[in-house]
């Protein structure tokens, strides 16, 4: 979660707010620019149910309006008998491990929701009034924060980042599409659709390099070709693809060898030009920054847009299914390329969970956590995709409790609850990579059991 200080939008609301200025009666914003040229606005606070019209108001500096909220902050304690030197907090009900945390430091609950009176508040976004905080104010969201925190948000502020710098997304992030739009499934439909065609080919092309048995029928490979050669990117309008061509790729099954035509045929036969074509065609897509992910299996994670803790989440590979489940289920969702190769260890896939903590963001203030773990999946990762259990593919903890001897050790990781600390990370990377025979690793360290490690002590917790 992001915690921050209130910097206001870059421009003056004139509109109807009531609350810890009321005494002011009706008054305008005064916008106060910023040496970066922004504009800070002081607010414009009335009394409840009073207009706010600016051709007879006072302007109100922020220095005057911290005064008038210290006063009526001040007057707010006496009525509810709270010590004058007590810092008041404002804390959803569904936070009670918060709540206790600060009324053990001397801290004052108000339990009003709506009030102003407090120095921290911790609810829900909706319950944040960004254009009435004054800056000394601390609350746990900043505004417009869902464009990191939704995965379907994240996904559009990633793709025009080049807009802002020299950079793009397809080099660390996956590509995605928000299915709520119909351009967005037209692309991701194009997307599948070659990606479907490359994987019939990486199979044809894995039949005959092992000189025997059969394979994929002629009509089958050349449909494949032409569907793979369309040009597409995730960002442009997609060319047509032919039905015909689209409805033998569809129908392929690349998870068994098919019983169509024999190798033969492709090595000594008719269809001799066939395996060189397919293998230029992968090789020239194998430019693209994102052939990485896939490894012939077609595979995509279904994402709902609005929820966490891996809940919701599938891993898909037909693109009939993914189209139902995304446009008949009563939720916006995002449908991401899913990495088929990622790095395992044991056999396990895993992800990095790095805890950040955003204090201000003009001027941008981020704290990280030195600290952090590995989380993993409950099931060895199987490369053939022909199992899509959610304890094999997600990593997600609150997930992976629910399987069966997720408390016991597991034996392959030496651990308990299927995490690591990162020094174990780090000392398997050097196992696992180093090409020397002798080492010097003064950088390695045993990992953090104790509290010693963070300069904390128990008694203090």
């Amino acid at each position: 979660q992001a915690v921050g200080r209130r910097v206001a939008p870059p421009r003056t609301r004139s509109r109807q707010r009531g609350g810890i200025a009321g005494e002011c009666g009706r008054m305008v914003a005064e916008s106060k620019a910023s040496p970066q040229g922004h504009s800070y606005g002081a607010g414009n606070y009335g009394r409840p149910g009073s207009p706010c019209r600016a051709r007879s108001v006072s302007c109100v500096t922020p220095d005057l309006r911290t005064c008038q909220w210290e006063k009526q902050l001040e007057e707010w304690k006496r009525r509810n008998h709270c010590p004058l030197q007590a810092r008041v907090f404002i804390c959803d009900n569904r936070l009670p491990d918060l709540r206790t945390a600060l009324l053990v430091r001397g801290w004052f609950c108000n339990h009003d929701k709506q009030s102003y009176q407090f120095d921290l508040k911790w609810v829900g976004c909706a319950g944040i009034d960004h254009d009435a905080l004054l800056p000394h104010q601390i609350v746990n969201h900043f505004q417009l924060n869902g464009q990191l925190c939704s995965k379907a948000r994240l996904t559009q502020s990633l793709r025009t980042a080049h807009l802002h710098g020299n950079m793009t997304c397809d080099k660390f992030y996956p590509r995605a599409y928000d299915m709520q739009h119909y351009a967005e499934r037209w692309r991701f439909a194009a997307d599948f659709r070659r990606t479907k065609a490359e994987a019939v080919l990486i199979a044809f092309l894995q039949h005959v390099e092992s000189g025997e048995g059969s394979t994929f029928s002629q009509g089958i490979v050349e449909a494949a070709l032409a569907v793979h050669s369309i040009p597409f990117t995730s960002t442009d309008r997609p060319g047509p693809t032919p039905p015909d061509e689209w409805t033998l790729v569809h129908g392929a099954r690349v998870d068994s060898r098919p019983n169509s035509v024999s190798v033969s045929h492709y090595t000594s036969g008719a269809g001799q030009h066939l395996p060189e074509r397919a293998r230029g065609q992968i090789e020239a897509g194998a430019k693209c920054e994102q052939h990485s992910l896939g490894c012939g299996r077609h595979a995509w994670i279904v994402k709902p847009a609005g929820k966490s803790r891996g809940r919701g989440i599938q891993v898909m590979r037909d693109i009939d299914e993914i189209l139902k489940i995304t446009t008949t289920e009563c939720c916006r969702w995002i449908c991401q390329k899913y990495i088929e190769q990622p790095q395992l260890i044991h056999g396990y896939k895993f992800d990095i969970r790095q805890w950040v903590l955003v204090s201000s963001w003009r001027p941008l203030k981020a704290y990280i956590w030195r600290q952090p773990y590995l989380r993993f999946a409950g099931k060895r990762y199987d490369g053939t995709l022909s199992d899509l259990s959610e304890f094999q593919h997600l990593t997600n903890n609150s997930i992976i409790y629910k399987m069966d001897g997720f408390s016991e050790k597991n034996q392959d990781l030496q651990t308990e609850g299927y995490m690591w600390f990162l020094q174990q990370y780090e000392d398997w990377l050097h196992q696992v990579y180093c090409p020397r025979d002798s080492h010097s690793t003064p950088w390695l360290s045993p990992p953090p059991y104790t509290l010693d490690a963070f300069g904390l002590r128990w008694e203090d917790v």
